[in-house]
């Protein structure tokens, strides 16, 4: 009797057996779709942040060729001349506008943990310089705003030197903004920065 209760339980262990083997290997194969999902949003994550810095170079140079041509002319003045407001014609400090929107997207959709550790690091600290960049334009916009309430817009024009060193300052920022942006890409991309002009 015995062997016949085996005989019987035999097909039901091998069907539960089969079951069980069914649902593990369907939690293997989702869990395999679901993380080439994430990957797959992970490089058009990598790819949009190359793109967004790539952009923000491009600005940062621009607004640096602008400043060297801005303190060239400002340090040649002379202070007792009138105002130069043709110089000023994006403001009397200008920096670039930098955008964060991919790599800020990417750490919201934690598509940064399925990036290369070294890349997610190299764009953390260029994104960090960049922050402190927009850092400086914030401190430098209060204090011009208010000296624009305590002398006027005649005033802070005449003032060339302090504005000369304030745009330096911003310059100097940028050289060291683009070299990061051009780092940043060399190693994420294995690609050189086109760096003409730095």
């Amino acid at each position: 009797m015995a062997d016949s209760q085996r005989l019987r339980l035999l097909p039901i262990l091998l069907e539960a057996g089969f079951v069980v083997l069914g649902v593990f290997l369907a939690l293997v194969a989702n869990e395999w779709r679901s993380d080439v999902k994430a990957r797959q949003h992970a490089e058009v994550a990598h790819a949009g942040i190359v793109e967004e810095i790539r952009t923000n170079r491009a600005a940062v140079e621009e607004m640096r060729d602008y400043h060297r041509v801005l303190i060239d002319s400002l340090r040649t003045r002379s202070p007792d001349g009138p105002p130069p407001f043709h110089l000023y014609q994006r403001g009397f400090a200008n920096a670039a506008t930098t955008l964060s929107t991919a790599w800020d997207a990417a750490n919201a959709t934690d598509a940064v943990s399925f990036m290369d550790f070294d890349d997610v690091l190299a764009f953390s600290a260029l994104y960090a310089q960049q922050d402190r960049y927009e850092q400086t334009t914030l401190e430098i916009g209060a204090v011009i705003f208010g000296e624009l309430f305590e002398r006027g817009s005649a005033g802070v024009a005449r003032n060339v030197r302090s504005l000369a060193d304030i745009n330096g300052s911003l310059y100097y920022q940028e050289f060291g903004l683009l070299d990061a942006y051009d780092r940043t890409l060399e190693q994420v991309t294995g690609l050189v920065a086109d760096s003409t002009g730095s």
